[in-house]
Formats: C-alpha cells, sequence, structure tokens
C-alpha cells in the first residue's frame, strides 16, 4: 500500500486489519503469514494469524525472516523483497512438515552430497589448469617483449646528487606561495525510530533500516520496521 495511515496507527495495524477485511489465510482459524509495505514512509511489517502459523512464524522466526526481504526492499526491488519471502516462508514450513521443531529460527543451510563435491573439485581441477596453462604462457611472452625492450635500452646510473639535473644557469626561485584549495564535510542522517511498542529487535541488512519492533494483538502477532 501507498500509506498506512487509513488502517491505524502503523504498518502492523494496517497488515491486522486488512488480513481480516480481506479474510485471507486457509483453514477455518485462517492461519497464514503476510507481508506488507508502506511506501510513503517505508514502513513494513509481518503478521502471523491463526494457531498453526503462530506457532511456526514465531516473533523469532519472523525476525529471522526480515534478512530474506530487508536488503530487497532497501534497494527499491519490491518483487524480490516478497519473493525472498514467499521462499523463507515456504522454507520454514517444509522444515517443521519434515520434523522440525517449530517456531525456533534456523539458518538454510544447503548441504551438498559427496558426489556432487568430486565433480565440482574434478570440474575446478579442469578449470585451474587451463588457466594455469594460460597464464604460463602469458608470461613468458611478457618476459621475451621486456627482455628485447631492456636489450635497446642506453644503460644510466643514479646520481647521488641533484647537480646533473640542474641547468647550467643554476636555480633562481623567484615566487614562492602556499595555496588553501578546500575543505570537505561529508555527514550522515541517523535515522529515528518514534514507535513505542512492546520490544525492539536487533536489525538486518538494507539501505536505512535499523531495526524492528514486536507485536502481539488478540488475533495475532508480528513485527514492523523501516527499511
Amino acid at each position: 500500500i501507498d500509506d498506512y495511515t487509513p488502517y491505524g496507527d502503523g504498518a502492523y495495524d494496517a497488515a491486522e486489519q486488512l488480513y481480516n477485511e480481506l479474510d485471507l489465510g486457509a483453514s477455518e482459524d485462517g492461519d497464514g503469514v503476510a507481508l506488507l509495505i508502506s511506501l510513503d514512509d517505508r514502513d513494513f511489517a509481518t503478521y502471523a494469524h491463526g494457531a498453526k502459523a503462530e506457532e511456526i512464524f514465531s516473533d523469532a522466526v519472523q525476525q529471522d525472516l526480515e534478512q530474506y526481504f530487508l536488503d530487497n526492499f532497501g534497494n527499491d526491488d519490491w518483487y524480490g523483497g516478497f519473493s525472498d519471502f514467499v521462499s523463507g516462508c515456504e522454507w520454514y514450513l517444509q522444515h517443521v512438515a519434515e520434523g522440525g521443531e517449530a517456531g525456533v529460527p534456523v539458518h538454510n543451510e544447503v548441504e551438498i552430497s559427496d558426489s556432487t563435491q568430486e565433480d565440482t573439485a574434478d570440474d575446478s581441477f579442469s578449470l585451474g589448469g587451463a588457466f594455469g596453462l594460460s597464464l604460463l604462457i602469458s608470461c613468458v611472452a611478457a618476459l621475451i617483449v621486456c627482455m628485447v625492450f631492456r636489450s635497446q635500452m642506453k644503460s644510466v646510473r643514479t646520481q647521488t646528487t641533484a647537480n646533473q639535473y640542474v641547468g647550467n644557469g643554476g636555480l633562481n626561485l623567484t615566487l614562492s606561495r602556499d595555496i588553501y584549495r578546500y575543505t570537505s564535510q561529508k555527514r550522515r542522517q541517523i535515522p529515528r525510530n518514534d514507535n513505542n511498542n512492546n520490544s525492539t529487535g536487533g536489525g538486518h541488512g538494507g539501505a536505512g533500516f535499523s531495526g524492528s519492533i514486536s507485536h502481539t494483538s488478540s488475533s495475532g502477532h508480528g513485527r514492523s520496521g523501516k527499511f
């Protein structure tokens, strides 16, 4: 949305109201998790509704999900941010479906099988060998060229005094000046956080993003902040 103010006092209120007004979610409880952004003031909010959704997408998990989309939003990549949020939610749902503990933030690490590691090693060796051979040929060619140029140069010696570099008339200094050029100054704006809700969480990446706040209401819970 462009502006959250028609829906409440903050982005979280807007997310909660729109979720319920639009009758979003699955099952009889309307289980689901939503992400809302308000573009005018660059606010975001996540909202989990329903017993199952609130169990899986705890406050800690929602905070962990922020690292999936805030960097995109900070660069005005709206599609990429929502796409990464959906991917993160999908991973947590699959994690719980496979027996993982609900509501506990975990890192999405992809394990590489032994066969994949062997294939990768073979490919790296082949690529490294070709690169090394081409580098060796280039170095030999460059060495030959440098030796040819060196053989054509006249021999010179470094002088220990400046006499050899001064003309026959000597040095006559007629003017000496100190010139002041300019002064550079850099300023950095410190973002304000005027929200006074429940608790403050740590920040993740994203241009201008410094932290997020957790919320709990009668119909669900979530987080909000700026990007």
